[in-house]
């Protein structure tokens, strides 16, 4: 924050009653936020020049109101590496992705809380991370409430 104008550090707020930690962070971070698009991304992740304004393209080229990514994950154990791997791997083999799209039944939908990007105005709509703030999955629930 110190070296770019365009960053600014926020200090959060103690953990309320009745909220999941990162629910609850990412729920004071969009109190902030002033754009169309919120991007909400974890800190143990890289993202290469062009990933965001590829992503918001992928959202707006196909009139998404949400879209999810596996961006590269820093990864330091063996352990971390093969548990990792096998979730994406998991989710990408199990989950049948052109229901994702076509199908309107929540079943059919997951997101990955490394990368969401959702439109702002369908993040506010669906009461953002406040709906889900006592879900443990929450990018799994936050996928479902875009989707309803």
């Amino acid at each position: 924050a110190e070296k770019d104008s365009r960053v600014k550090l926020i200090t959060g707020k103690p953990l309320k009653s009745g909220w999941i930690g990162k629910s609850y962070a990412c729920y004071q971070l969009s109190k902030y936020a002033k754009g169309k698009y919120f991007i909400f991304t974890d800190a143990d992740t890289l993202h290469f020049k062009n990933s965001i304004s590829s992503a918001i393209g992928c959202l707006t080229g196909n009139n998404l109101g949400a879209l999810s990514a596996i961006p590269k994950q820093i990864m330091v154990t063996f352990h971390e590496r093969m548990v990792v791997t096998w979730v994406h791997f998991g989710i990408l083999a199990l989950l049948p992705l052109f229901l994702v799209k076509k199908s309107k039944n929540p079943l059919f939908c997951t997101a990955n809380g490394q990368f969401i990007l959702f439109r702002r105005e369908v993040y506010e709509k669906i009461g953002g991370h406040e709906s889900i703030k006592t879900k443990i999955l929450e990018d799994i629930h936050i996928s479902k409430q875009v989707k309803r």
